[in-house]
C-alpha cells in the first residue's frame, strides 16, 4: 500500500514536471522570466523533477524488488 502511494505521488510529480518543460518549450508559460523568484523556481522545477524523479524511481523499484 505504502509502495503504490510512493510511486503515485513520484509519477505524478514527474508528470507535472514533464508538462511544465514542454510547456515552457512552447512558449506556453513565461518560464525564463528570472525577474522574480516564481520565473526561476518555474523554470528549474520541471528540470529538477526529471532529474530527481528517473533516480527515486529506480531506487523505489530496487527497494521494492528486496523487499518484496
Amino acid at each position: 500500500m505504502a509502495f503504490t502511494v510512493i510511486v503515485c505521488t513520484v509519477l505524478i510529480i514527474h508528470a507535472i514536471g514533464v508538462i511544465q518543460l514542454v510547456m515552457v518549450k512552447e512558449g506556453k508559460r513565461e518560464g525564463y522570466s528570472f525577474s522574480d523568484s516564481f520565473g526561476v523556481i518555474s523554470f528549474l522545477l520541471p528540470i529538477l523533477t526529471v532529474v530527481f524523479s528517473i533516480p527515486s524511481l529506480i531506487l523505489i523499484f530496487i527497494i521494492y524488488w528486496f523487499t518484496g
